[in-house]
């Protein structure tokens, strides 16, 4: 799986306790961080992880009315494998 550096540095957030929510009003995708500060995220960008099965729906909903989505475990291991040096250049892929 091959994520873009915007999407692990969401996942990254999400390792750290930021929760990825799908507002049902909307329907727009939003960070809630830890301290409570809330951000946007782009929808696009959230839908290529679920293709790629980086991220899921968890069916709980969070205090604004929102689903919750998680990290799956292939998300994980994409992020541990991508922290690994390759020795590749970008133009090798």
């Amino acid at each position: 799986m091959k994520l873009t550096e915007a999407q692990a540095r969401l996942a990254n957030d999400m390792l750290a306790g930021t929760k990825l929510i799908r507002g049902d009003i909307t329907g727009a995708f939003y960070l809630s961080r830890p301290s409570g500060e809330l951000a946007s995220v782009s929808g696009v960008m959230v839908h290529r992880m679920i293709d790629k099965g980086a991220l899921h729906s968890t069916g709980r909903r969070d205090s604004r009315n929102g689903h919750i989505y998680a990290l799956t475990a292939a998300g994980r291991e994409w992020l541990r494998d991508a922290s690994q040096p390759t020795g590749q250049h970008k133009g090798d892929e």
